[in-house]
């Protein structure tokens, strides 16, 4: 094994296995297909073993491959904290920041944070990666982000997604859960709703997630299996069809920051254990980029305040 060979080398792979074939890789690098699988054969000449399964399908590593896999995800993370500390010296009061971020944090936890940045570090950049947990923190993993903002429901009997050793993680606010029951329901009459008081309603829930095994864990805990006639990815869809009288939905009160949609009265949800837990998470193995700390302290600041704000 000679071992000579060239870090484009390590991101041209890094990039077949990310992507999951040499034509994504190569439209993503910006490159040739052929110029794509030269780099491939020519590192695992260099390293004398097979780094790819060629079956016809998608790519798969090797065990000699995951092995390099991870000296090419350590190679690009170490790349990008050297751009951060240039960045650092040559801009103090700017940089570059990368957050993975869930949905309903970027379109209303970020942009509070990403306003006040703006005041301390005016020609901060900050790019957004919008992605539930399970896709944030391997991307963080990856070092193509430097913070993960992320959620759990630490509900009895389940280990949390945030236990990870090689991660850091700060929980910054205990995000409580709303109902949303149409207008005119007679629910909305009440200042809070007891989990138990929907137990004869028809439901909009998320699709299969982490988000709809806590909610069919707490109508277990409280009795009752929610008669659901609605499933999507989308807050705002749920709460478009509450608005139309079709069903009841409970949503994280980050979802609704901004207020009630017409025809939709929210309120607290009461008599269950069902709330998220808000956390930032970093790879416990890197050094951060200076602009980091001062993300993370806003963050600290902002969520609890926010998620104060009565409904």
């Amino acid at each position: 094994m000679q071992g000579d060979f060239h870090t484009a080398h390590l991101r041209v792979f890094r990039a077949v296995v990310t992507s999951g074939s040499f034509t994504a890789a190569a439209a993503d690098l910006g490159i040739s297909q052929p110029a794509v699988s030269q780099h491939i054969a020519r590192l695992e000449r260099s390293l004398g073993v097979s780094l790819l399964h060629r079956s016809g399908g998608p790519v798969r590593v090797t065990e000699s491959g995951e092995v390099v896999l991870r000296l090419a995800d350590a190679v690009a993370q170490r790349c990008r904290q050297a751009m951060h500390e240039l960045s650092a010296l040559a801009d103090p009061v700017g940089g570059e920041l990368q957050i993975a971020a869930f949905p309903s944090a970027s379109g209303s936890l970020l942009p509070t944070v990403v306003g006040r940045l703006r005041q301390v570090a005016p020609q901060a950049r900050v790019r957004i990666i919008e992605a539930d947990p399970p896709a944030a923190l391997p991307c963080l993993l990856r070092g193509e982000a430097d913070l993960a903002l992320v959620y759990d429901y630490p509900y009895p009997d389940r280990d949390t997604a945030l236990g990870d050793g090689r991660l850091l993680q700060e929980t910054l606010a205990s995000d409580p859960m709303a109902v949303a029951v149409p207008a005119g329901h007679p629910l909305a009459a009440l200042p809070s709703i007891p989990l138990g008081a929907l137990r004869q309603e028809s439901w909009a829930t998320p699709r299969p997630s982490v988000c709809q095994q806590a909610l069919g864990a707490a109508c277990r805990d409280a009795g009752f299996r929610p008669a659901v006639v609605y499933e999507t990815e989308n807050y705002h869809s749920m709460l478009g069809l509450v608005a139309t009288g079709a069903g009841v939905a409970v949503v994280p009160r980050l979802a609704v920051l901004g207020g009630a949609p017409p025809r939709v009265a929210l309120r607290p949800l009461t008599g269950t254990w069902l709330r998220r837990t808000m956390a930032v998470a970093t790879r416990a193995d890197s050094q951060q980029p200076p602009l980091s700390g001062r993300f993370r302290s806003l963050l600290r600041q902002a969520a609890p305040e926010l998620l104060a704000a009565p409904l």
